[in-house]
């Protein structure tokens, strides 16, 4: 702008720059070097909100180790780009799921649930989906979800299994009573006779190679669930993720003790939020009074 030139530092400096410039780079390597410095100085704010975060003795750890993963993660996905898909984009990703439809009338539109009945309503578990397996106590709402995650994994769905109601060796025992056929306690107490035993050996040996990833975690938050299922998605990828059970998530504290509809639905807010963010179905069995 005309009078604004001492602003900018001068005609001396605009001069420099435009003598002092390497004037044999290509306009693609200036970009990736503003680009790496913008990326640094982004560095060293996230590493001065991570001091911040750490220094706030009243939020609890958990909540603080969360917001530290978010806030690199935002750092180490950002781009000087704006790769957001347009609408047009949009349109056209429909179009093309629409086609594939039409040429592949028998694919699942999702991850199959191993229930035809299911499949045939839903299309299998859809991506961004919150599914609710509910029941009474003693219904089998946790044998319901163990089921669909050997059955999906069987197909090569990468499976992820919080349960915070069991320990993983409780897990894997069900797992092996599906699979073998033999009745639980039987396999507890090591009551086999050889048929058995060969079955069992022959059961644990398909469940150790399905692309299962558990975790038993008691007071498990939505925060520390997070953290685990941004860490499988990046690490081994993600297509369904599951939770036993919703109402035994823990808030950290922050709802009171007696407030339990508003926790309970803070629990379902966050799963489905969640569910979103990994564009990934999450499966949580609920407990009905």
């Amino acid at each position: 702008a005309i009078g604004r030139m001492s602003d900018v530092g001068g005609e001396a400096y605009i001069t420099s720059l435009m003598v002092n410039a390497p004037i044999s780079m290509r306009p693609e390597a200036y970009g990736r070097l503003v680009y790496k410095t913008a990326l640094r100085r982004r560095l060293i704010m996230c590493g001065d909100e991570l001091r911040g975060l750490a220094l706030d003795e009243k939020a609890s750890i958990e909540d603080v180790m969360a917001d530290a993963e978010r806030a690199f993660i935002a750092v180490r996905d950002t781009s000087l780009e704006d790769d957001s898909l347009t609408f047009k984009d949009m349109v056209g990703q429909f179009m093309d799921q629409v086609f594939d439809r039409i040429e592949n009338p028998d694919k699942p539109m999702g991850v199959p649930s191993g229930w035809h009945d299911v499949d045939d309503l839903l299309g299998g578990w859809n991506k961004g989906d919150l599914i609710i397996l509910a029941g009474r106590p003693g219904m089998g709402k946790t044998s319901a979800m163990l089921s669909t995650a050997l059955n999906a994994a069987k197909l090569g769905a990468r499976i992820g299994i919080a349960s915070q109601e069991m320990m993983h060796e409780q897990v894997i025992a069900r797992m092996a009573a599906m699979e073998t056929g033999i009745n639980l306690q039987k396999l507890r107490q090591g009551q086999l006779n050889g048929d058995e035993t060969r079955r069992f050996v022959k059961a644990m040996g398909v469940i150790s190679d399905l692309p299962i990833m558990l975790i038993d975690a008691p007071q498990l938050t939505p925060q520390r669930l997070r953290m685990q299922a941004l860490r499988w998605k990046r690490r081994e990828g993600l297509d369904v993720l599951m939770v036993d059970y919703l109402q035994i998530m823990s808030s950290g504290g922050a709802f009171r003790q007696n407030d339990r509809v508003a926790e309970v639905g803070y629990f379902a807010r966050s799963l489905k939020a969640l569910a979103k963010e990994l564009r990934t179905p999450v499966i949580a069995a609920a407990q009905l009074s």
